[in-house]
């Protein structure tokens, strides 16, 4: 069953409500509905093996289409192995080790001794920067 704008409004409008406490848009977008008719949209799905449930946003605030924008959004994140909530708290890029390390080596390690920096980018370069030029071994 799809949820209608209609059936939100009429919901909305509404000081208690005794039917469902969840209209699914299928897909694993749901509106839930609290006793006192206040609804909230939320994406609920599997990722890494842990059950989420995502809010996206309380209606009439979050329309029913802005809804299922931010759901498709994250459809398509989740399917790309990349965390749904990213779609809601705005991040684009994951950081990586590499990242860090790289941000440490120019804005952090400069601020310390000569002989400091030495060790800090020797230790860099043999166990971060190394390891992701290294091919794969194979075995013999």
């Amino acid at each position: 069953m799809t949820i209608l704008d209609r059936q939100l409004k009429l919901i909305a409008k509404q000081e208690t409500y005794d039917g469902p406490s969840e209209i699914s848009d299928g897909e694993g977008l749901v509106a839930r509905i609290t006793p006192t008719a206040n609804i909230t949209f939320q994406y609920r799905c599997r990722f890494n093996g842990k059950s989420l449930r995502i809010k996206i946003g309380k209606y009439p605030a979050t329309t029913l289409k802005e809804a299922r924008r931010k759901h498709k959004i994250m459809m398509e994140l989740r399917e790309s192995g990349r965390n749904p909530e990213i779609a809601i708290n705005g991040e684009q890029e994951f950081v990586t080790l590499d990242d860090c390390v790289n941000y440490w080596l120019q804005h952090y390690v400069p601020t310390l001794k000569k002989g400091t920096q030495a060790l800090y980018h020797s230790f860099a370069r043999n166990y971060f920067q190394r390891q992701q030029k290294r091919e794969p071994e194979t075995p013999a």
